[in-house]
């Protein structure tokens, strides 16, 4: 269940003349629609812009949900270890980095023990099929679809 602090965050961007940038956060409900938001910043930069002397570089919009009833983290659970999924399509790559892996998920033994994804396990087949619903769905940072050919994971520090 998604808790009542659902918002949409709008990071906006300030650029002085040496190209230094500070930022700023607005909160909107999560309701507004992207076309609202947007209308909305278009009035606000207008109103503030003649507040500062430098650029407003460019705004962010994030969707931002908390779950209200979050799992427990395990004992050895730390962010600070990832695993990183390649994807490919053709030539070109990209990834996926989940952190806080588990670790029975990796290879056991030969080369890339304690490194590797076991995609031999029927967890991480099971798990690494569904990701292709997702997948299908997500872009890369320039807007392109992302790689749909799974290709390795591992773990990263």
């Amino acid at each position: 269940m998604l808790s009542e602090h659902a918002r949409a965050v709008v990071r906006v961007f300030f650029e002085d003349r040496e190209g230094n940038q500070r930022s700023m956060s607005l909160s909107f409900p999560f309701s507004l629609s992207l076309d609202s938001i947007q209308t909305y910043m278009a009035i606000w930069v207008s109103r503030v812009g003649p507040l500062s002397n430098a650029s407003i570089h460019r705004y962010t919009v994030v969707h931002t949900l908390e779950d209200d009833e979050p799992a427990s983290p395990s004992g050895d659970s730390t962010v600070a270890e990832k695993l990183v999924l390649f994807y490919r399509n053709e030539a070109f790559f990209d990834r996926i980095y989940i952190p806080a892996l588990r670790q029975e998920l990796l290879e056991t033994e030969g080369v890339y023990a304690g490194v590797r994804l076991d995609v031999a396990l029927p967890e991480v087949i099971t798990i690494l099929e569904s990701m292709n619903d997702v997948v299908a769905y997500i872009v890369t940072p320039e807007g392109e679809d992302f790689p749909t050919e799974f290709v390795v994971g591992g773990l990263v520090l």
